[in-house]
């Protein structure tokens, strides 16, 4: 397993949390939010793995996650998630995620759709922070926003069902025309056949 997309490889929690720690102390000011690694088993099927602060923090440092989206211009954000919720727990936890992160059953949900087969699968979706801090992790490995370009052409919407507020649920692309990371609110109700999501699994 590797700690965070384009890190080291990882052969326990505590690899995790080291290089985790590491990295959100240089990126942003959330560096002791991590706490101490847990004791918990890496799964079998994931491929990466991210230490990530708790649910309160994160939203705290909302303007400062944002800017690990600044690239050409600011990121875009939607000023209704900025007061939403997110899906997570308030202590730190681990975030691991498959090799391949968008999977085609994933596609053409609305926001309730995709819930029920994502916990069928036994996976979830992402926050608009981890949306954030993965695209961002991806772009400095890679050197360009694969992380979005997930339907085979030019990058597309991806869900981020664990941010709502409300009826309205996250959703997250980079816009290669203007260079920008938007992030919007979209109704429940909404769908797309190529719009998919991220698969990540928190634990504990």
């Amino acid at each position: 397993m590797r700690a965070g997309i384009g890190g080291p490889e990882a052969h326990s929690t505590a690899d995790i949390w080291r290089h985790s720690a590491a990295w959100w102390r240089e990126h942003t000011p959330l560096g002791a939010a991590i706490g101490p690694a847990p004791d918990l088993p890496l799964p079998a099927d994931a491929a990466i793995g991210f230490a990530f602060p708790p649910a309160a923090e994160q939203r705290a440092h909302l303007p400062a996650l944002l800017g690990l989206a600044a690239y050409d211009h600011p990121a875009e954000v939607a000023s209704d998630l900025l007061e939403g919720g997110i899906d997570r727990p308030d202590h730190p936890y681990l975030l691991v995620l498959p090799a391949d992160r968008i999977q085609p059953w994933t596609r053409g949900h609305t926001a309730p759709g995709l819930r029920r087969a994502l916990t069928e699968h036994g996976w979830s979706g992402l926050t608009v922070p981890e949306y954030l801090v993965l695209q961002r992790q991806s772009f400095d490995a890679n050197g360009d926003h694969r992380f979005d370009a997930y339907t085979g052409d030019e990058p597309g919407w991806s869900w981020l069902p664990g941010s709502t507020n409300g009826p309205l649920v996250g959703m997250a692309y980079y816009n290669p025309g203007s260079g920008t990371v938007q992030i919007a609110a979209c109704k429940t109700g909404s769908k797309n056949p190529r719009k998919g999501a991220h698969l990540g699994r928190v634990l504990p």
